[in-house]
């Protein structure tokens, strides 16, 4: 998986096929327990501006990393996720539950 994310993260997800794709590689690798490549295609995710459409995925997205970061024993980190979701979406009550743990 950490591979197959690492390009999707240089392929630059444009298209909302891509992101979904993203999206299911994050989660295959969040079950897998393969952290790295979670953060790897989250970030993708995140990273290139996404259609106003889009808005609540791209906030859900943040929480997902920010959880792949907080498995990882990164707080600092995770804890930036979770206030760019809570930035994006302010009512996402799974980011400010999140943001409790760290």
């Amino acid at each position: 998986l950490y591979t197959t994310a690492w390009a999707a993260w240089e392929a630059k997800p444009e298209s909302s096929g891509q992101r979904a794709q993203l999206a299911a590689r994050a989660n295959a690798a969040i079950a897998a327990g393969d952290m790295q490549a979670a953060v790897y295609a989250l970030e993708a995710l995140c990273l290139y501006p996404s259609p106003p459409k889009l808005v609540h995925t791209l906030a859900v997205a943040y929480n997902r990393l920010g959880l792949a970061w907080l498995q990882r024993g990164a707080r600092f980190e995770a804890r930036r996720k979770f206030e760019m979701a809570l930035e994006i979406e302010p009512g996402l009550a799974e980011a400010q539950h999140n943001l409790g743990m760290c």
